[in-house]
């Protein structure tokens, strides 16, 4: 995406962020940006980046395409669509339509009262608000942390224009300074943007209401979270009548079983409590092949962990996504829970876990032998050394690094180690200096590659690109989004030609010819993102539109050759391939 220059001043400032203090209430913007799970902006940059989220709003009444917004990184169905869309974990019985989030940090905790999102562009992605009861990062009181959610959004809608999304929320029992917002982008047309977030609240002085948080360690203290413990010899249970259990106990084991497999893992939870017959089947470890707990991620804890690694001995899919952050999860927690209940494991999903270490990785590598997922997507706190132990893991097909610290030589390493791996994102990895030397590994190693994501990979030229295409002919779909060295897309398409996804963002030396190559080349390409190309003419992009008739979806935003007049022409001609042309505001 292009647009204007960046002049948000002092954004990493939070001692310069406006406060209105009215009466007993407080009026501030977002001090500090603390962890998210995309962006579409690099690392350490301010060009659409999340911390463009700190301080009061620059782009008041601006709508369009801007640098100095926060934009996710992706939005729409085409992700979810493409070859390298992972399968949802235990989709038949969970789901949760958070797609992104952002956890932010206000210098004066509050008690919330509402919430305000200036939306610069394809606004509506704000899908929910939660409050955690944290009010010093530097807190060592992490046993007792939780999260309420102020806000959900039950019908979601997409329009096209600026505007301030204010919402009031729902009454929380702690002040807070930490809110985490969860975003869902699927129905947007394009990517969201956001300017600055304004959140209103009163101060715990002026708060005058009961702060419940006493009533709730009371609770805890009840054994509630221990009701669910599996009884010591379940064998010995034995229910007389079927009275008391509404004809259950007669009914054979298997009959009851395929009932209870439709419930969700809280339902579980909470049948459980109904009876000796139906605790004793809710904990049949049959019903925890597949475990999901990222749509629970605000109640999931070391508790509720330890709790259910008596039941998940059969466990071969989980994901933990966005699970156990400011200590709710502990790297010893997760440890024994591995340990435990990770020998079958073959999909781990541990995307946005800063709970993570390297020991915990060392656990997964010496136990999880059978994987052939791995999710470590912004696990930002791991090192780059801490990942060669996963060498070990030869049946992997699919990792996300998106976000991580990999270095060269532990890329080039794991590589050499992972001859069946089909799926590989390497988006914005700062880690890794030299592309051209991890291409020339994978097209090596990995011969069996079919998706790839080198998302701002800088230093990627043709040598590199050369080396995978040489080394990968079974490649579906490429992201070389704003790898600016790489000018010669014929080294790819000619030796790539089952391409269905090609992502060329931002490449501004990319030229007619390239696109008649493509043209010539990949009949069965489906997505094809050509956004900021200067040099390409109406005709080679009907050529293109022609000649790949699978085609459904083209990105043409600042083409500067590729007027509104020729979009407008080729919509009416190519009806069944949605054509995308952003703007940035007026000059």
């Amino acid at each position: 995406m292009a647009g204007n220059s960046w002049n948000k001043k002092n954004y990493l400032d939070g001692s310069k962020m406006k406060q209105v203090k009215k009466i007993g209430a407080v009026t501030q913007f977002v001090s500090n940006v603390i962890h998210f799970s995309s962006q579409y902006g690099r690392e350490n940059s301010i060009g659409y980046s999340m911390t463009n989220l700190v301080g009061e709003p620059n782009l008041l009444n601006q709508y369009g395409d801007y640098t100095q917004a926060a934009v996710l990184r992706t939005y729409g169905i085409w992700w979810l669509t493409a070859p390298s869309a992972p399968k949802v974990i235990d989709s038949q019985r969970t789901s949760y339509a958070g797609q992104d989030f952002v956890d932010l940090w206000f210098e004066t905790p509050v008690y919330p009262s509402n919430i305000a999102f200036y939306e610069t562009y394809h606004p509506g992605a704000v899908y929910e608000v939660y409050a955690c009861n944290i009010t010093d990062k530097d807190t060592n009181e992490k046993e007792n942390i939780r999260w309420e959610c102020l806000y959900s959004c039950s019908e979601m809608s997409a329009i096209n224009q600026f505007r301030i999304f204010k919402q009031n929320l729902r009454s929380c029992s702690f002040p807070t300074a930490l809110l985490r917002v969860v975003f869902r982008h699927r129905h947007l047309d394009y990517y969201p943007e956001i300017d600055a977030i304004q959140l209103v609240g009163i101060t715990s002085d002026s708060h005058d209401g009961t702060d419940i948080d006493e009533l709730y360690n009371g609770l805890q203290k009840l054994g509630i979270s221990k009701a669910d413990e599996e009884p010591s010899d379940l064998q010995s249970i034995s229910i007389e009548g079927a009275g008391f259990n509404g004809g259950f106990d007669i009914l054979p084991a298997e009959v009851i079983q395929l009932i209870f497999q439709h419930l969700t893992v809280v339902e579980l939870c909470q049948v459980a409590s109904v009876c000796h017959l139906f605790k004793k089947n809710c904990y049949d470890s049959l019903l925890y092949g597949q475990l999901n707990i990222q749509p629970y991620w605000s109640k999931f804890n070391n508790s509720a962990m330890d709790s259910f690694s008596s039941r998940c001995r059969q466990l071969k899919h989980l994901s933990l996504a966005w699970c156990g952050n400011w200590g709710t999860i502990t790297p010893e927690t997760f440890d024994r829970f591995i340990k435990k209940c990770g020998m079958n494991l073959e999909r781990l999903q541990l995307n946005c876990c800063t709970f993570l270490s390297g020991e915990n990785l060392q656990t997964i590598a010496d136990t999880c032998t059978q994987l052939t997922e791995l999710d470590f997507q912004a696990c930002t706190q791991l090192t780059g050394v801490s990942f060669g132990c996963l060498s070990s893991l030869h049946c992997l097909q699919r990792l996300n690094l998106y976000r991580t610290n990999l270095t060269d030589n532990q890329a080039c390493f794991l590589f050499k180690n992972f001859p069946k791996l089909e799926h590989l994102n390497l988006g914005s990895v700062s880690g890794i200096q030299h592309f051209d030397v991890v291409m020339g590994s994978l097209g090596h190693y990995c011969k069996k590659l079919k998706s790839l994501d080198l998302w701002r990979a800088k230093t990627l030229t043709n040598i590199g690109l050369g080396s995978l295409a040489n080394g990968c002919p079974e490649l579906l779909e490429l992201d070389i989004g704003w790898c600016s060295q790489v000018n010669r897309i014929e080294i790819l398409v000619t030796k790539c030609r089952k391409l269905k996804k090609l992502y060329l963002t931002s490449n501004r030396t990319i030229t007619d010819r390239d696109l008649e190559a493509i043209a010539a080349n990949c009949q069965d390409l489906e997505q094809l993102d050509l956004l900021g190309m200067r040099y390409i003419s109406p005709h080679s992009l009907e050529r293109v539109l022609i000649k790949c008739k699978r085609l459904i979806f083209v990105d043409i935003s600042f083409c500067e050759q590729i007027t509104k007049a020729v979009v407008s022409n080729l919509e009416s001609q190519y009806q069944n391939v949605t054509i995308k042309k952003s703007f940035s505001h007026p000059s």
